[in-house]
C-alpha cells in the first residue's frame, strides 16, 4: 500500500510539472498573440490612412473615364501622324540613296555587289 501511495504521489508530481510546462507555454502563446494582435490593430490603422491618402489623391488628380480616353486617343492620333511623317521622310531618302547606289556604273567600283 505505500508503494501504491509513492507511486501514485509520484505520478501526481510528474502530472503538475506537465502542467506547469503547459500552463507556461499556453502563457507565452498569450502574450505572443496579444502582441501579434496589436501589430495586426497598427498595420490595419495604417492602411487605412494609406487608402485614405491614396483615395483623396486620385478624386483631385483624374478626371472622368471618358476625358482621359479621349485625350489618350487625340495623343494616340498624333504620335500616329508623326511616325507616319518620319517613314516617309526616312525611307524616301533611303530609298533615293540606294538608287543612285544601284544605278552608278560597275566600271567605276562604286557598286557594293557582284552579280
Amino acid at each position: 500500500m505505500a508503494e501504491t501511495l509513492a507511486s501514485i504521489l509520484e505520478s501526481m508530481g510528474k502530472l503538475e510539472a506537465g502542467q506547469d510546462a503547459i500552463l507556461t507555454e499556453l502563457k507565452g502563446l498569450k502574450e505572443r498573440q496579444d502582441a501579434t494582435d496589436s501589430e495586426l490593430k497598427r498595420l490595419a490603422e495604417r492602411l487605412g490612412t494609406l487608402e485614405n491618402k491614396v483615395a483623396s489623391q486620385c478624386t483631385t488628380t483624374s478626371s472622368t473615364p471618358s476625358d482621359t480616353l479621349s485625350s489618350l486617343n487625340d495623343r494616340l492620333t498624333t504620335i500616329t501622324a508623326r511616325c507616319d511623317d518620319a517613314e516617309e521622310t526616312g525611307l524616301g531618302g533611303v530609298t533615293y540613296c540606294f538608287m543612285v547606289l544601284r544605278m552608278t556604273p560597275r566600271r567605276t567600283g562604286l557598286a557594293l555587289s557582284r552579280k
